[in-house]
């Protein structure tokens, strides 16, 4: 009598559970490298619209907007450059409580019911402080530094023409750098 029985052996069942497993782990290198360059480029994006937005309103406000990236952290720090002297309220990337009326940053105030009326906008924040996404972080010789004036000029700390640049690392170690010239330009290095 001849007894066949069909299926499969344990060793077929192995052999291919191994392979899966070989398949699987690739997979899941390549989705985690995947993420990471994805939340490089959101990091990217994020601080290149904060350094757009100080840029926009320190040319179309009364006192000069400033950034700064501190490095080997995530975090920046937004500010108004309220007696034009090039520096923020705090140092490093501790925010300021300060509030000040949004078109006319001459006045204090401590709400939006405060002593800001019509003329004078909302009651905003002098400084406030902004994260890159998880996994990613500012790096280089030193913390990124700009005050932009009304003509659209970056100054650096020192209230002196100045060119700054930073890079953002995410967790695998790819690094983009972020250049700022003198004259308002930004650009990016892969």
């Amino acid at each position: 009598m001849d007894r066949k029985v069909r299926g499969f052996t344990l060793i077929e069942l192995l052999f291919i559970i191994a392979m899966l497993l070989v398949i699987g782990s690739i997979a899941v290198k390549e989705i985690i490298a995947y993420i990471q360059e994805v939340r490089l480029r959101e990091a990217v994006n994020k601080f290149l619209g904060e350094i757009e937005y100080v840029k926009n309103q320190g040319i179309i406000s009364l006192k000069p907007y400033g950034i700064r990236a501190c490095k080997d952290s995530n975090k920046y720090k937004v500010f108004i450059d309220l007696d034009s002297d090039c520096k923020d309220r705090t140092p490093y990337c501790v925010p300021s409580e300060d509030k000040v009326c949004a078109h006319n940053p001459t006045v204090f105030c401590t709400s939006d019911e405060g002593i800001c009326g019509v003329r004078d906008g909302p009651c905003i924040t002098v400084e406030r402080v902004g994260e890159l996404p998880e996994g990613t972080k500012f790096v280089g010789n030193s913390s990124f530094y700009v005050v932009v004036n009304r003509m659209g000029y970056f100054f650096d700390y020192s209230c002196g023409f100045g060119a700054g640049s930073i890079s953002i690392e995410n967790a695998l170690g790819k690094r983009v750098k972020i250049t700022a010239s003198r004259y308002g330009r930004v650009s990016v290095e892969q």
